[in-house]
């Protein structure tokens, strides 16, 4: 499709350059509020499947003089999107997780956390983490809206947003 694009948009002077700022990606679709009958699924919000072993990441915030746990953002099952990619791990899930969006430009030490798990046999069910929202720095509710996903293919090019910043893309 986006060959035509190219064409139709009468670019072809430009296509060499064009495809090679294209990259394969995978997609997510949200598709129903999370129920948690299906273990390692894909999952945005809610809480994560974590192995038991693994403890629900926290952080200390100094000027608090607090701890505090990230926010689960999503889990992704690396198996089910294999067949989609050729980039992540073949097998296990990626769990991601994020401070707050108020550290931004303010502290942004372990801004994030990434925890991959490569045996899905050892995920247990989320519910076991019991959070309420004062145990994490400013979330309403103590959690994201959980959403069940579905992964698809896609392409994936780069934003034009800042493009005076980027002008190697256009040399």
């Amino acid at each position: 499709p986006v060959e035509e694009l190219i064409k139709k948009q009468k670019l072809t002077k430009y296509k060499k350059p064009l495809l090679s700022l294209i990259r394969r990606a995978v997609g997510f679709k949200q598709i129903e509020q999370e129920d948690y009958k299906d273990l390692g699924n894909h999952r945005f919000g809610g809480r994560p499947d974590l192995p038991q072993h693994i403890d629900y990441p926290a952080f200390y915030d100094k000027d608090e003089k607090k701890r505090f746990h990230y926010e689960f953002i999503a889990q992704i099952n690396c198996e089910d999107i294999a067949p989609l990619q050729d980039y992540l791990p073949r097998r296990g899930s990626l769990f991601f997780f994020f401070k707050s969006i108020h550290f931004f430009g303010y502290d942004t030490s372990n801004l994030a956390q990434v925890i991959y798990v490569e045996d899905n046999s050892t995920l247990c069910s989320g519910t076991r983490f019991q959070l309420q929202e004062e145990d994490f720095f400013e979330l309403l509710d103590g959690q994201y809206t959980p959403q069940k996903a579905q992964a698809f293919p896609t392409v994936s090019t780069p934003s034009f947003f800042a493009y005076y910043q980027n002008s190697y893309l256009f040399e």
